[in-house]
C-alpha cells in the first residue's frame, strides 16, 4: 500500500517547531499517495508532493549529419510540485500550486526560474475558480488537451509549430466558469510588462510614458463544450508588444472519442496589427489504445501567408508501452519537410530540437522512458 513518503514528517515537524504552523503537522494514512495534511487551528491543510522523471534517447538527422543525444522532456517535461487546499467553509476552499521545472539529463533548472512552470494560489467553490500567479496560458492548455498522447509532446505537430512565448503568463488572473450543460468558459488577464526595446518581459509594466503603461498585457477568452465522447474549445488570446501592436491567436480543438480510437483536430491563426505575422497551421491526430498501451499518429501543416516557400509538414508516429499507470516506455519516429525559407525541427515536451538549415528535412528516432508519481 502506498504510504507518505518519511522524509515529508521530519518537514513538518520542523516547520512545527519553528512555530510556522501552530499545531502538529502529521502523515495523513488515509490520504492520497505522497499526501501531508497539517492540521491548523482553522482546518486542515492538505498538500500533495508530485512529479514527474521524463528522459529519451534520439538518433537524428538534420539535413547535414547525425546527431545522437539524450534529452530531458520527451513526453511531458521533468518537474517537481507542491499543490494544496484549505477548506474556509463547507463551499469554498483555498488552493496553489507551486511547480519547478528540472532537466534530468544536467540537473539544471527548467524555464529559468525556481517555480518556472506554474506558481500561483486562488479560492475556488460553487461560483467558479479564481487564481493568480504564472499560470499556463488558454491556448496551452487547448493544445494540450486536443493534441492526444499527452499533447505538446514528442509526436505533435503542434509542438514542433507552436509560437513557445505565448504558452505560460506572468503575473495572470484566470477565471473559470462552472460547468453548465456542458459549457465552460474562461478569463484571463495579465498585468505583465514588455520592454519594447528588446521584447523582454519584465516583471511589472512599463509606466515611464502613459502611452506605455498597457504594453505587455494580455488578455484571453476561451469556451469549451464536453458531451459525451465529444470536446470543443474555441480561444482567443490578444498580446499588446509595443505601443502600437498587438499580437493576436485563435485556436480552436476538437475530439472525439470512439473508444477503439480517439481522434483530435487543432488549428491556430497568428496575426498581429501591423502584419509583421501572418501564419497558421493545423495538426490532426488519432490515438489508439492497444490494451494499456497506445499509439499516436499524427500529421500536421504550417502556412506561413507572408513569405513564400516558408511553409511546412509534420509526421509523426509513437508507441507508448504503460508498464504500470506511472511507468511509461515509449519510442516513435518522426520527419518534418520543410520549404525552402522554412526550418523547424522535432522537439519534445521541453526537449530542444535540432538545429535545422531552410530546407533541411529533419528526421528523428527517439526512445525514453517517464515516470511520474
Amino acid at each position: 500500500m502506498p504510504r507518505t513518503p518519511a522524509f515529508l514528517a521530519p518537514c513538518a515537524a520542523a516547520l512545527c517547531a519553528l512555530g510556522t504552523l501552530p499545531l502538529q503537522a502529521q502523515a495523513n494514512p488515509a490520504a492520497a499517495p505522497w499526501t501531508v495534511q497539517f492540521n491548523t487551528p482553522a482546518a486542515p491543510t492538505t498538500v500533495t508532493l508530485y512529479g514527474v522523471l521524463d528522459a529519451y534517447a534520439e538518433v537524428g538527422w538534420n539535413g547535414v549529419e547525425n546527431v545522437n543525444r539524450l534529452q530531458s522532456g520527451g513526453l511531458q517535461g521533468t518537474r517537481l510540485g507542491f499543490k494544496g487546499a484549505q477548506e474556509l467553509d463547507k463551499a469554498n476552499k483555498v488552493i496553489f500550486d507551486l511547480e519547478m521545472g528540472v532537466n534530468v539529463d544536467q540537473g539544471t533548472s527548467g524555464q529559468g526560474a525556481t517555480f518556472g512552470r506554474q506558481a500561483w494560489v486562488g479560492l475556488t467553490g460553487p461560483w467558479g475558480t479564481l487564481t493568480g500567479g504564472r499560470q499556463y496560458s488558454p491556448e496551452f492548455i487547448t493544445m494540450v488537451t486536443y493534441g492526444l498522447g499527452s499533447g505538446m509532446a514528442w509526436g505533435n505537430a503542434s509542438n514542433y509549430f507552436a509560437d513557445a512565448t505565448s504558452l505560460r503568463v506572468n503575473n495572470a488572473l484566470l477565471y473559470v466558469s462552472p460547468k453548465w450543460h456542458g459549457l465552460t468558459f474562461k478569463g484571463m488577464y495579465s498585468f505583465t510588462g514588455w520592454n519594447s526595446s528588446t521584447s523582454a518581459p519584465t516583471t511589472q509594466p512599463d509606466t515611464s510614458t502613459p502611452s506605455r503603461q498597457n504594453v505587455g498585457h494580455y488578455a484571453a477568452v476561451t469556451g469549451q463544450y464536453d458531451r459525451g465522447p465529444l470536446s470543443i474549445n474555441l480561444s482567443h488570446m490578444v498580446r499588446k508588444t509595443t505601443d502600437s501592436n498587438q499580437d493576436k491567436w485563435s485556436v480552436g480543438g476538437a475530439s472525439w472519442d470512439f473508444k477503439v480510437a480517439k481522434l483530435g483536430v487543432l488549428y491556430q491563426r497568428h496575426t498581429d496589427d501591423q502584419r509583421l505575422t501572418r501564419n497558421q497551421w493545423w495538426e490532426l491526430n488519432a490515438y489508439l489504445p492497444i490494451g494499456k498501451d497506445g499509439l499516436l499518429l499524427d500529421a500536421g501543416s504550417f502556412r506561413n501567408q507572408l513569405a513564400e516557400h516558408a511553409n511546412a509538414l509534420a509526421y509523426s508516429v509513437r508507441y507508448d508501452h504503460n508498464w504500470t499507470p506511472q511507468a511509461t516506455i515509449y519510442g516513435g519516429f518522426a520527419t518534418i519537410r520543410n520549404g525552402q525559407k522554412a526550418a523547424f525541427g522535432i522537439n519534445g515536451a521541453t526537449g530542444s530540437a535540432l538545429a535545422v538549415a531552410p530546407a533541411a528535412c529533419p528526421r528523428s528516432v527517439v526512445l525514453g522512458f517517464r515516470y511520474s508519481f
